[in-house]
């Protein structure tokens, strides 16, 4: 009977490889992390552009916009669009404009299938985030920024 007892030694190592084997499952088999809300909100605000002087949203914002989309349908929460302009043009169509730009996210969004709470409004050109003496800044003026709610 004496050659059927494992060692002590062997049990360690029978243990060890047991502890290896599951922390390489576990790394392998996890699933990735999602992205955080602050890093899908920072995409879509940095990949959002107009055509100029229209609410027509330029397609290389579409992939952002997915991702919003589908971290909403996944999170269930509200959010709140909010749409700014340049200071191009009067006060009256850059408000328009602006909330032209915030309701075509949302109907963007919808469209995609977000089902939660999601409000538009527009703020014009009261908010610049850049100097409006620049195109580059006109540009970057001419934005929306998301709030979850």
């Amino acid at each position: 009977m004496a050659k059927d007892k494992i060692s002590n030694k062997g049990k360690v190592a029978i243990v060890v490889a047991i502890l290896l084997v599951g922390t390489m499952a576990y790394f392998l088999l996890r699933k990735k992390p999602k992205k955080n809300e602050e890093e899908v909100l920072k995409k879509a605000f940095d990949n959002l552009t107009f055509e100029i002087n229209k609410s027509v949203i330029k397609p290389s914002s579409y992939n952002a916009l997915d991702e919003l989309a589908s971290y909403l349908i996944e999170s269930k929460k509200a959010l709140a669009i909010i749409g700014h302009t340049d200071s191009v043009g009067s006060d009256a169509s850059n408000w328009q404009l602006s909330t032209n730009r915030a309701n075509a996210v949302k109907k963007y969004l919808v469209d995609k299938g977000v089902t939660s709470s999601i409000s538009a409004m527009g703020k014009g050109e009261k908010n610049p985030i850049e100097s409006n003496d620049t195109a580059e800044g006109r540009a970057k003026n001419r934005r929306v920024e998301f709030i979850l709610v």
